[in-house]
């Protein structure tokens, strides 16, 4: 991503390089936009303007640190710009959700807002939080809570073999087995399947 945001910075301060960045830029998206099976209609023009909203410092910064909101209305442009980068590379840390990576929009969401498949919320957070060796690793166990854990609710479970923990507890249950648990392990717990409303 830094690498695309060098390549903007370039184009808007019109240093030597840029009109070749400037003219194949577009020719990314046209192909991307084809491979998506949609037409383009960004262009040179709409790159320059992107450019010129990332040349600043503490914008292009916060892109850095993973905050696509400062863009505005360029940040599809931008996310679409990405997808044409072969430097931006997923490592193999995890399993690929196919559909995600081919289409990075589907992972935009509002911060702040809940997630509708699990209850829990939308967070916004720098890239380094996402190192879970850092000083200060972002726990979705802890933080994406969204909903009450002090109102208790009884749920029965539907679904053998089901694990889940929210923050430090670990709910280890059987089909038919009928507990306790805060109003946010609920909610997760029922819209993902596992468990009904006693």
């Amino acid at each position: 991503m830094g690498d695309m945001i060098e390549k903007l910075r370039i184009i808007a301060r019109k240093e030597q390089s840029y009109m070749a960045d400037l003219n194949t830029l577009p020719q990314g998206l046209l192909s991307q936009s084809q491979r998506e099976g949609r037409t383009s209609t960004k262009g040179k023009v709409s790159i320059q303007s992107l450019a010129d909203v990332v040349n600043h410092d503490a914008r292009a910064e916060r892109l850095r640190s993973g905050s696509f909101g400062v863009l505005e209305k360029y940040e599809g442009l931008f996310l679409d710009l990405l997808k044409t980068d072969s430097s931006v590379v997923l490592g193999s840390a995890g399993e690929t959700d196919e559909v995600v990576t081919i289409d990075v929009r589907r992972q935009i969401r509002w911060p702040t807002s809940l997630h509708g498949k699990t209850g829990m919320r939308v967070s916004e957070f720098p890239l380094d939080r996402l190192d879970p060796e850092g000083s200060n690793p972002y726990s979705a166990l802890h933080e994406g809570l969204a909903l009450s854990t002090q109102d208790m609710m009884e749920v029965e479970m539907i679904v053998d073999d089901s694990i889940s923990q929210f923050g430090d507890q670990v709910i280890d249950k059987q089909s038919g087995e009928r507990f306790e648990i805060h109003e946010a392990g609920a909610t997760f717990l029922i819209l993902k399947g596992w468990a009904k409303i006693v």
